[in-house]
């Protein structure tokens, strides 16, 4: 092999290694960057707001939605809209409330909530139940977010209320005072009896 052939050979080895070893480089930086932007994203998915809803019933009296932030920022700009077949069938009074309030905002922070009611417990015998649809926007860090969601009320699973210990603290207070009063009303029974009998001896 004269040396113009080996040349050509190594030329042509060190040509094929350079074209492997940039096409390595190239999927080294593609896998590079996608992890990058693999990385990227689940940042902006753990610093962001989530408006989760749920179905609430507090104090035996409201049923409402409670729109919870599980994110570890604040939602800014929070607008809640139900929809109008919704609201048709609610009560008068609660269905005024909630037109009022539409197209109003809040601001919801960190693992925070907010109520919004819709109906007492003459909501029970609405025989016009259909599911709480509606869509709900928010922003934060420059990006707007919008959610639907949707509570098949009727099909619900059975809401159970138990009184709290402020509630039980207040009915013990209520009885503690019933019999306050009752006492008081018999001690001033006995002191008219006795105011009675004493000026019945002065007179004798």
């Amino acid at each position: 092999m004269t040396p113009d052939w080996a040349m050509v050979i190594i030329t042509f080895v060190y040509v094929i290694a350079t074209i492997f070893i940039s096409w390595a480089n190239f999927k080294s930086a593609k896998v590079s960057n996608e992890q990058l932007k693999e990385m990227q994203k689940q940042f902006e998915e753990n610093n962001r707001p989530h408006i989760e809803v749920e179905f609430i019933y507090v104090k035996r009296s409201f049923y409402g939605l409670r729109f919870i932030n599980n994110g570890n920022v604040l939602a800014k700009n929070v607008k809640i809209k139900l929809s109008s077949d919704f609201v048709d069938t609610l009560e008068l009074s609660m269905k005024e409330i909630l037109q009022k309030q539409e197209g109003k905002s809040c601001i919801i922070g960190a693992h925070q909530s907010y109520d919004l009611y819709f109906g007492t417990n003459e909501y029970l015998k609405n025989d016009r139940k259909i599911a709480a649809n509606g869509e709900i926007t928010y922003y934060a860090g420059g990006k707007e977010y919008e959610e639907s969601f949707s509570i098949d009320l009727e099909n619900y699973m059975t809401l159970f209320s138990v009184n709290s210990e402020h509630e039980d603290l207040l009915n013990i207070i209520k009885k503690q005072n019933s019999i306050l009063t009752e006492l008081k009303n018999s001690i001033d029974n006995v002191s008219g009896i006795i105011k009675f009998h004493n000026k019945d001896d002065e007179n004798v």
